[in-house]
């Protein structure tokens, strides 16, 4: 693995069937490839599985394994190589650029972050399959938790979906919402929404 490619390293090295892991869990194509044609970087050096990928791309409709989807996100950070601040914002715009696709744009339209909080799961299985979201919805806040085979969603990739949920909440003019981190459990990641 080349030594660029540092956080995609530590994911696969922690699945327990490398990149062949959770075959339950699945991710529709669109997602890398979308984000991987916002970043306008050429991936390269990858493991074969992912660099089949990207070379012989997959309709947006296929359904992937999951863990190939979000080892490209990593890889794809790890290529962009911002820091933290700008990797934030980043992340969030490349989530917009998925979300505003003629894929998914209806999903997201006129959505206020009360209606996206409740329909969590619904959304989420539009992009991924074995993983869901859970939200419990109160007045004003939200707990989403994203539930998933423990190695799936790394302490890493709940940062980065911390901030991939928060650009939900505000895909909209209606967006006036905020989502955090609550906690990192392995298997069932705690976010809080709140909105006003």
């Amino acid at each position: 693995m080349p030594p660029h490619y540092a956080r995609l390293g530590r994911y696969i090295a922690q699945l327990p069937e490398g990149l062949a892991s959770f075959p339950e869990c699945e991710a529709k194509a669109s997602v890398h490839r979308r984000v991987v044609d916002y970043s306008g970087l050429a991936l390269t050096g990858l493991p074969p599985e992912l660099q089949r990928l990207i070379d012989e791309p997959p309709t947006h409709s296929t359904w992937i394994p999951q863990c190939q989807s979000l080892a490209l996100l990593l890889a794809t950070l790890d290529a962009v190589n911002l820091d933290q601040e700008a990797e934030v914002k980043w992340i969030r715009k490349a989530s917009t650029h998925v979300f505003s696709s003629p894929m998914y744009r209806i999903l997201m339209w006129a959505a206020t972050p009360r209606t996206l909080f409740k329909g969590a799961h619904m959304r989420w299985s539009a992009f991924f399959r074995g993983s869901n979201l859970e939200a419990e919805v109160g007045d004003g806040q939200a707990y989403i938790t994203l539930c998933s085979p423990e190695a799936l969603f790394t302490r890493d990739l709940a940062g980065v979906f911390e901030n991939v949920l928060a650009a939900a909440t505000n895909f909209t003019e209606e967006g006036d919402g905020s989502l955090a981190l609550d906690e990192y459990v392995p298997g069932a990641i705690r976010y809080r929404g709140a909105w006003r």
